[in-house]
């Protein structure tokens, strides 16, 4: 599989990339690298143009390696010439020491005519060129040929800063693209992985990610290879990031823990304090009543109670479509049907009538106490002899 992993300078780009390459040694892959000052055991260091499909000749030449799995790693892939959307070949040259003693030897011979010598060297130089066209094919096709990479048992792992310096044909054939995101130089990175390369990874297309995971940078690796970037800067979050924090985790919670505290169900039920006033100051300075005069019964005026009494809702009639109500004497009261519903629902809360209780306890009052219940003994016939 043609892997892609890429960051920005600083975000632990490299460092996955020898994390990978310790899960490729222990799945028994031979692993190549170009990672500058790699030191683990078991790589065999390239160089950064090395052509990949040079390093299975261990197995050409022991057949029972044939079928060992091959895994290389082209750090800074961008700069590899068959990889790159820039062409690196532009000033590309070959060796043109056997050209150039041929010149020297056609321009030393006088028996040629300067035109037959321009003629010659002229030949020389097309061949030279044909020559340097066909080396930088040569070069060209170790890219074009990732295309086949899985058929020879390789996994090639392209390792660059953007995706956009590499070729469009290598973009297209990659498998899997790793992405890290580091913020506020922390120690950790954030991995996107895309089944398909990207060439611009954008919030949008970070979105977009099969899989999304933390990765806390490794400690025990930070010394196994050369890093270029220098980290010359601290840790620090922006001061609205830390607000937000703090509002996330502190003001959200109080507000809440207070509205709680304070809610007439759930809340914290304060006991009212009793203000005395001070005419019931006072009223404690004067002398108390016998308990005989506390306890004497308060009687209404008979016409208030009868005019309570008229006002008092005794009956609710309530049906699906209406409610009323009415009072002792079955007269209409006037109230509202919500009003009527609820007293329905809640009938403790309507009164007793005073008047009828009064009359009732009156009626019911023997006048003399000391009558008695007469009794007469039953009559029996008496037994007659036969």
């Amino acid at each position: 599989m043609l892997t892609l992993i890429s960051a920005t300078p600083g975000s632990g780009k490299t460092l996955k990339a020898v994390e990978l390459i310790y899960e490729c040694l222990n799945s028994g892959y031979v692993v190549y690298s170009n990672i500058l000052g790699l030191k683990v055991p078991g790589v065999i260091q390239i160089s950064s143009q090395e052509d990949w499909r040079d390093l299975d000749h261990f197995r050409r030449q022991n057949i029972e390696m044939l079928k060992t799995p091959i895994a290389v790693f082209y750090d800074e892939a961008h700069e590899h010439a068959a990889f790159a959307e820039k062409d690196l070949l532009k000033n590309y040259q070959i060796d043109r020491s056997d050209y150039d003693l041929d010149i020297d030897i056609i321009n030393l011979d006088d028996s040629l005519s300067v035109t037959q010598k321009k003629q010659r060297i002229d030949e020389i130089n097309r061949k030279y060129k044909a020559a340097l066209d066909i080396k930088k094919e040569q070069i060209r096709e170790i890219g074009t040929a990732l295309s086949m990479h899985r058929h020879f048992g390789f996994d090639i792992f392209l390792i660059t800063q953007s995706p956009k310096k590499l070729a469009a044909h290598i973009l297209a054939d990659v498998g899997t693209h790793l992405h890290l995101r580091r913020v506020f130089k922390m120690k950790r990175a954030t991995i996107y992985e895309f089944p398909e390369a990207h060439a611009t990874v954008s919030k949008a297309v970070r979105d977009d990610a099969i899989n999304k995971t933390i990765w806390k940078f490794p400690k025990h690796l930070f010394g196994t290879y050369t890093s270029t970037e220098v980290d010359t800067h601290k840790q620090k979050i922006p001061l609205k990031y830390i607000i937000i924090l703090v509002l996330v985790f502190i003001g959200i919670p109080s507000y809440v823990a207070r509205s709680l505290w304070y809610d007439p169900l759930f809340g914290h039920k304060e006991k009212p304090v009793m203000v005395k006033k001070s005419q019931e100051i006072e009223e404690t300075k004067q002398p108390q009543t016998t308990s005989q005069e506390m306890h004497k019964p308060v009687l209404n005026n008979k016409n208030d109670d009868l005019q309570l009494e008229n006002q008092r809702i005794a009956i609710i009639v309530e049906s699906s479509t209406d409610c009323y109500a009415k009072n002792s004497y079955g007269d209409f009261i006037d109230i509202s049907v919500d009003e009527c519903k609820k007293l329905s629902s809640k009938n403790n809360r309507m009164s007793f009538s005073k008047l009828k209780k009064e009359q009732y306890l009156q009626d019911n009052i023997s006048v003399n106490n000391n009558d008695t219940v007469g009794y007469t003994q039953p009559v029996y016939p008496s037994e007659t002899t036969l």
